[in-house]
């Protein structure tokens, strides 16, 4: 990685780090790139460039105008039989891609609105049975209806911690509390993912005691406490002569080696899979290190394999998973945990409450997702896992042109700070669903809107935040420096939707009822020069000074109180997956 320069307060005005999104997607060479006279991205001295394609090969096996083979979920959607372009026009979840439901998590507190509550017995006893027990516990699952019992769904561990009773209280009048820490002095987890993990705590000796398996010809590793390497783990790992490690991930790095704390008890290697056995103090050395204790109910995971003898990236599989401690004595709340997981990782969406893909019920919001982002993967293949790759390999050159000014002290170009902003709202993006079939094309369109202040826009903490360094945050958009008597000028708005299906995208100042900006997709009708079938791109809206520039008008004048709506608009004969209505816009502090 390039890195960031430090915050020169010398220069603290004039960026060190920009970024260039504005009208990005494979559009068609007419697509302007650019600002009015006078106005600018400034950036202090570049020396590299990091580009950032996304690219899917569509090209099929008799050159690029043939079909090439497609997914089942790329083939249910439609697509006209003379159309110009690939329906791999999003990364489509394929057999590749694993698919789990909701799980569920332990918990010794009542379950809050993050972790819902179990709703019925059938799925109290689901959740349990897909919970991976410790093999010397038995599990039996009761249904009942008592007062004197904790109500919902509870997990309840005998005093030697050999047998567990899953049972379901249906009596509403029950008490509420479902969770006791109890008293014993052990603890046990054990989870198979791609490494089988197996925890246990001695509350007399105050041991932790790991038992680790995996392949024995290459390195794996599990690190604690973690759905993603962003969440910097303590992390075990063991190559392939038995050594072990312990590290403090970064976010998708390899971060740093610890002191070690783990005493290697054995190690052992039977028909390719490699089984050690630590223990280390349940305390952590330092900050560092993960501490455990006997009253954990649950803790996530992240193991990988690697594709090497010994500890180095990349590694070649990796998945998220949960250890479900049963303390001896103990009773357990069973409530609901993440929203299930895709390949092995969390499925995490955005939808706001308020949001329109929330309230149309989206299934990009939940595990339903069958397309877009969450499933393009670097160089994965997006067949079926039954489906024969293609053998042929195509090289691909890319190539740009930049245009730049260099800065005039004298006169200087005003600086664009990026304005951002999603119809889908944070979200990322959604699905468009299938008209019913026979709607005319006209009348086949799909609608969502946002509605938002400026405020919201350039303070939300997603994306720009109040304080923020124009030297170093490329996002930077900082409200706490707008003038309230001169507001933003907006200069350039551009729209960032999918072809083929996008029709328009528009801005409206809600305050005053005034179209700010349209901008429609435009799709090539020809094979001719600057008209080519299949492309398309979208012309965004620029002011500027009238003087420098002659047929532009001013720009519109913004407040930090002013309310925005953005409304999208797709067609929607076929259904789109992974769509995007994204607002990139470049714009000043008002002068």
């Amino acid at each position: 990685p390039l890195g960031f320069p430090s915050d020169d307060v010398t220069r603290k005005d004039i960026p060190a780090a920009q970024w260039f999104s504005e009208g990005n997607g494979n559009e068609a060479r007419t697509s302007y790139h650019g600002y009015p006279r006078g106005w600018g991205q400034l950036i202090d001295s570049p020396t590299h460039i990091a580009p950032n394609p996304m690219m899917i090969n569509t090209k099929g096996v008799d050159g690029p105008r043939s079909e090439g083979p497609l997914p089942r979920v790329s083939k249910s959607h439609g697509y006209p039989k003379d159309a110009p372009y690939s329906p791999l026009v999003e990364c489509p979840c394929t057999t590749r891609i694993p698919t789990l439901p909701p799980d569920y998590k332990l918990t010794h507190e009542t379950c809050t609105i993050a972790y819902d509550a179990t709703k019925s017995a059938q799925q109290c006893h689901d959740a349990v049975s897909r919970m991976q027990m410790p093999p010397d516990v038995t599990v039996d699952k009761h249904t009942v209806n008592q007062k004197h019992k904790p109500r919902g769904c509870t997990l309840e561990v005998s005093r030697d911690g050999t047998h567990v009773d899953a049972v379901w209280n249906d009596d509403s009048d029950a008490l509420d509390a479902c969770g006791s820490n109890g008293d014993g002095m052990t603890a046990v987890a054990r989870t198979k993912s791609l490494v089988q993990v197996s925890v246990k705590l001695d509350g007399w000796k105050r041991t932790a005691h790991f038992e680790l398996s995996g392949p024995s010809d290459r390195w794996f590793a599990v690190g604690f406490d973690a759905q993603f390497m962003m969440d910097l783990p303590y992390t075990i790992v063991v190559d392939a002569d038995g050594d072990v490690m312990e590290r403090k991930l970064g976010n998708h790095d390899a971060g740093k080696q610890l002191k070690s704390t783990l005493v290697k008890v054995s190690d052992e290697v039977h028909d390719g899979i490699r089984t050690v056995k630590l223990r280390r103090g349940m305390k952590g050395e330092t900050h560092e290190y993960r501490s455990f204790s006997l009253d954990e109910s649950d803790i996530p995971f992240i193991n990988a394999l690697g594709t090497s003898r010994k500890f180095a990236p990349p590694h070649h599989g990796h998945a998220s998973s949960r250890l479900v401690f049963l303390r001896d004595g103990s009773r357990r709340c069973v409530c609901r945990g993440n929203n299930g997981t895709m390949g092995g990782v969390p499925f995490q969406a955005g939808c706001w409450p308020e949001s329109d893909v929330e309230r149309q019920n989206n299934p990009s919001c939940d595990i339903r997702y069958s397309g877009g982002l969450k499933c393009c993967r670097h160089l994965e293949p997006l067949l079926d896992a039954d489906q024969e790759m293609p053998n042929s390999e195509d090289t691909v050159y890319m190539k740009s042109r930049w245009y730049f000014e260099e800065y005039k002290p004298e006169a200087p170009q005003r600086h664009l700070m990026r304005l951002f902003w999603m119809a889908e709202t944070w979200n990322g993006e959604y699905d468009v669903p299938q008209a019913p079939r026979g709607t005319p094309p006209h009348q086949a369109i799909h609608r969502i809107e946002s509605r938002f202040t400026v405020y919201e826009m350039m303070g939300n903490g997603l994306m720009s935040s109040p304080g923020c360094s124009l030297r170093t945050d490329m996002n930077c958009a900082d409200p706490d420096r707008v003038d309230p008597n001169k507001g933003v000028e907006l200069v350039y708005a551009g729209g960032h939707c999918h072809g083929p299906a996008c029709l328009s995208i528009e801005l409206w100042n809600d305050d005053t009822g005034m179209l700010v900006c349209k901008n429609s997709y435009v799709e090539g009708k020809t094979d001719g020069k600057w008209d080519e079938r299949g492309y398309g791109h979208i012309p965004p809206c620029v002011w500027g000074d009238p003087k420098l520039d002659a047929g532009l008008v001013d720009p519109p004048r913004l407040f930090l109180n002013t309310t925005l709506r953005t409304v999208q608009t797709y067609n929607s004969t076929y259904k789109h997956t992974g769509v995007m209505a994204f607002w990139q816009m470049r714009g000043a502090y008002g002068r």
